[in-house]
């Protein structure tokens, strides 16, 4: 499966809801806790996703590839659900080690084909999260440009874009778990 992808901190949360709300987005469809627990892998990143339980429970084992940029990234991922994580988990770290986990309150918006996060994620803060879910034939560049025109109406600068992940922001805040290997891709 493939999506463009931009993030962005954010600095006001009350004018992105707002313009939000006047593309049309209405309320979040969902709100999320989420666990993200990354492993260590020679390429690309590998997380188990761990939702709470007032949220059915759910768990996935996701694994992309993207390329790190301020700009839209082309992101390449492949997801499998899981009904009982714990014994993956523990074989994943016994087997590759942890390199962060990061925990985080995902409210979710929809506009057509672009899933649009707020993220409060401990530790780092508030960001905004795009991604324009590619159909199968769906042109890279159209899927960019969706991307970028969405940040411009939403008012976010340039300079508020993050270049990489939750987990590289983690890490470069020091927040990996003891013993844990510092080496990602």
């Amino acid at each position: 499966m493939r999506n463009v992808e931009m993030k962005a901190r954010v600095r006001n949360l009350s004018s992105v809801l707002s313009r939000l709300e006047q593309l049309g987005a209405g309320k979040p469809s969902d709100t999320l806790k989420q666990a993200d627990t990354y492993f260590n892998v020679p390429s690309g990143r590998l997380k188990l996703r761990e939702l709470e339980d007032s949220n059915g429970g759910r768990s996935e084992l996701i694994f992309y590839n993207r390329p790190d940029g301020p700009g839209p990234k082309m992101s390449e991922y492949e997801i499998v659900a899981l009904e009982d994580p714990d014994e993956l988990k523990r074989l994943l770290t016994t087997a590759l080690g942890v390199q962060a986990v990061v925990r985080k309150e995902r409210s979710l918006f929809l506009i057509d084909i672009t899933r649009i996060h707020l993220d409060q994620v401990e530790q780092l803060g508030s960001f905004l999260e795009i991604e324009v879910v590619m159909p199968e034939n769906f042109l890279p560049e159209r899927a960019e440009s969706i991307a970028g025109k969405l940040i411009d109406d939403l008012g976010i600068a340039e300079a508020e874009l993050v270049e990489g992940s939750y987990l590289d922001l983690m890490l470069e805040a020091g927040g990996t778990p003891p013993g844990s290997s510092r080496h990602y891709a």
